[in-house]
């Protein structure tokens, strides 16, 4: 389709059309991330937008974020970018818990609750407001939408200085009490439930509520939120000519956590290199200097000469983070 085409005041759609001939050359579109600059009808939260004088269409406030693999298998690091645990209702009801265990359900509540296990999987849309810039540039994106984009599709133990292979975390995933208490004692919630009712207490959920004791002898159960932890990381090639641990059992005792993860400490003397991240419309810099903060080598480039000294400035500002998780 060519621009003469496209009637007057009809969207030109460059940004389906760019992922459309990305799949027609071969690539796999995973995700349409929608980047919301300003929302409406939210009473919390309204975010912040160039204004339109136009009055026959809405105020344009978003802008997209598409997340590209060349093949069905990728290397992606989704422990780097979860969000903090949130409640969520599994089965009706309005009360929830919170990340601390604060909120209980009430004696007789028919409404089930549940932490989510290990952290949140971060959705399509991302409320992240535009940031100022005082250099000569007109339209910078945010360092907080540029950051989950190199977390996730970077790894931060580095890659193989020979091949550029990523290593790979290595996250071991701790039972919640009730997958615990439902597997060893074999009670649903609805026990847990009927257990609580009848000793005339509540059941409880959250970081907090580790108290009592379980088992259908009357106790008070009490729920606890499963944890991830990063145990180590391993190489995603055979360049290092090292043997790798093998994985853990599915029910590890800690004694078998202790000793895989000493094997994993001993591969972290082995050397990476710095993962490198390209940005071909690098403008001001604002994805080299978050590339820079999360110890990540950077290639940038653009067609306007002018921004080269900005960018060089403002990332040779950037100071590298102290830590990476």
């Amino acid at each position: 389709m060519s621009l003469d085409e496209i009637k007057e005041k009809d969207m030109m759609m460059v940004p389906a059309r760019f992922a459309l001939a990305a799949q027609a050359d071969g690539w796999y579109v995973r995700n349409d991330i929608i980047w919301a600059k300003g929302v409406s009808f939210n009473p919390v939260y309204s975010g912040s937008t160039m204004p339109q004088s136009r009055t026959d269409a809405f105020t344009q406030s978003h802008e997209y974020v598409w997340l590209l693999a060349k093949g069905k298998r990728y290397w992606f690091d989704m422990h780097a970018v979860k969000e903090e645990p949130v409640s969520y209702t599994r089965k009706g009801g309005t009360a929830s818990y919170t990340a601390n265990g604060s909120a209980t359900h009430g004696v007789g509540s028919k409404s089930l609750h549940q932490m989510s296990a290990t952290g949140r999987t971060p959705r399509t849309v991302w409320t992240i407001n535009p940031s100022g810039y005082k250099g000569a540039h007109f339209a910078p994106w945010p360092p907080k939408l540029v950051e989950p984009m190199i977390l996730a599709a970077t790894s931060a133990r580095g890659v193989c200085p020979n091949c550029g292979a990523p290593w790979s975390r290595i996250v071991h995933t701790g039972e919640s009490t009730y997958a615990k208490v439902k597997r060893e004692d074999g009670l649903s919630w609805s026990d847990m439930q009927r257990i609580a009712e009848e000793n005339g207490t509540a059941l409880k959920a959250g970081a907090l509520a580790t108290g009592g004791t379980r088992g259908k002898n009357g106790a008070q159960p009490s729920l606890s939120p499963a944890t991830a932890e990063t145990l180590g990381w391993v190489p995603g090639c055979d360049c290092y000519d090292v043997v790798l641990p093998e994985a853990l059992p599915d029910d590890p005792s800690l004694e078998e956590i202790d000793a895989y993860r000493r094997q994993l400490d001993c591969l972290s003397d082995l050397p990476t290199v710095p993962a490198t991240v390209l940005d071909p419309f690098s403008g001001s810099g604002t994805t080299g200097a978050v590339a820079t903060k999360l110890h990540r080598n950077y290639i940038g480039i653009d067609i306007n000469a002018g921004y080269h000294d900005l960018a060089e400035e403002r990332i040779g500002g950037t100071q590298p983070a102290l830590f990476l998780e």
